[in-house]
């Protein structure tokens, strides 16, 4: 539908919607729209756009969507003197943007990219947001660097990324910190005037706090930009305010931002998946000629004769393979192997280190992460098969760059997108 629209007037926009504009002028988190030029806002975001310009729009909307004239904009007045405080700053400039889920992050981290850009910054952002993340795959954290202003994260195309392998950085701290530090070196050496980190919206628990402070002692911001409504983060910016080097600046979330449900953020990550492997073919490498990490696959040596048949013995299945390094053991067996538990704790003592059981097959659906000979990362893909004894792995991707190492994530996923698994740890 086409809707003729008044100069100042102000609208809030909930997704999936698309505006384009057939006469006048709009702006949207410091983006100017113009004729032909779209907003596009996904299934179960919000944005607002102020009228600069007075004319027609052409309106779609999809299901649950719907666009509504308001008083107030979405970002505060606050921001904008946030922004100004942080672009006329010292060069280059890190800053971190946190905050509990659906604060505005992402809102805000939009917003000052857009004002750097305008103002003439070389300017990069890492979404470090691994279960939501615009820049790049969901399990990855994603480096972009922006030209002109967007509308929305997602329209930034990534530099570089950095592969976690799961949806939630609660059991892998310690990847999502190297991660975001190596991005933030990258963009610091490819001459950036502005890097801005946002991070995810864990901030509550014993893990969230090492995850936060880590990271903030790890990358040396020179701004941590906190959004609140209740004083949420208060815990993690207290022992951050005894460092003379670090501006906190405190700021309001968003006016009417909608939070999404759990079942929303697994449908948008579904989505980026399935983005991802569009067009996707199936390549195959052999284990002998690249890196296989986060896993004991690949980093021993194949194991036949007493070994094999003591592993039989012990689980009570047919072993089709095995493969011992100095602090590990995987066994894959034919068929699932019933009381496993118990019978892997046997395996251990006699061999003397950890043991994995897995049984033909369990690779099927396996995230992974490509990474090319110099280890820069080159994409995602999903194990299709194993052929263990010919040392054959194969990926469906969309990578094509020739590849040095495959790194095991610790999600499967279905033809769909959806995870249907979750491991803990490793799961090869």
């Amino acid at each position: 539908m086409r809707e003729k629209l008044k100069t100042g007037r102000l609208y809030r926009i909930e997704g999936p919607a698309c505006i384009t504009v057939v006469e006048g002028e709009l702006e949207v988190l410091g983006k100017r729209v113009g004729y032909r030029e779209k907003i596009v806002v996904p299934k179960a975001k919000v944005t607002s756009f102020r009228v600069l310009r007075g004319g027609l729009v052409d309106i779609r909307l999809g299901e649950g969507a719907k666009i509504e004239e308001v008083e107030q904009p979405l970002t505060p007045p606050e921001w904008e003197e946030a922004a100004k405080r942080i672009i006329n700053g010292r060069k280059p400039c890190k800053v971190i943007v946190i905050g509990n889920v659906d604060s505005g992050k992402t809102t805000f981290t939009v917003y000052l990219a857009n004002q750097a850009v305008v103002a003439g910054l070389k300017t990069f952002v890492i979404d470090k947001d691994v279960g939501q993340s615009d820049i790049g795959a969901p399990t990855t954290i994603g480096l972009g660097m922006i030209e002109t202003p967007v509308v929305s994260l997602a329209e930034i195309a990534p530099v570089d990324g950095f592969f976690v392998g799961v949806t939630s950085p609660s059991g892998v701290i310690h990847r999502v910190i190297i991660g975001a530090t190596l991005l933030t070196l990258r963009a610091l050496n490819e001459g950036a005037d502005l890097v801005i980190i946002n991070t995810s919206g864990w901030v509550t628990g014993r893990g969230a706090r090492e995850l936060k402070w880590n990271l903030i002692l790890a990358t040396a911001p020179d701004y941590i930009v906190a959004l609140q409504r209740r004083g949420e983060v208060e815990h993690i910016l207290r022992p951050i305010s005894g460092f003379a080097n670090v501006n906190i600046i405190r700021l309001p979330a968003p006016i009417g931002v909608r939070g999404r449900s759990r079942e929303e953020r697994r449908m948008l990550r579904e989505a980026n998946f399935k983005r991802e492997l569009v067009g996707a073919k199936i390549r195959s490498f052999h284990r002998g000629q690249i890196g296989l990490m986060y896993g004991i696959y690949g980093s021993g040596v194949p194991l036949s004769g007493e070994e094999r048949k003591e592993a039989e013995e012990i689980l009570g299945e047919k072993v089709v393979y095995m493969e011992g390094a100095n602090d590990g053991l995987l066994v894959v067996t034919e068929k699932e192997v019933k009381d496993l538990s118990k019978k892997v704790h046997r395996l251990r003592e006699i061999f003397g280190k950890d043991v994995l059981v897995v049984p033909k097959g369990h690779e099927n659906g396996l995230l992974v992460g490509l990474l090319d000979k110099t280890g820069k990362f080159l994409g995602v893909g999903v194990i299709k098969e194993i052929r263990y004894s010919e040392g054959i792995i194969r990926v469906l991707t969309n990578v094509t760059d020739d590849v040095g190492v495959i790194q095991f994530g610790q999600i499967k996923l279905n033809e769909n997108g959806r995870e249907i698994a979750k491991y803990d740890g490793w799961a090869l």
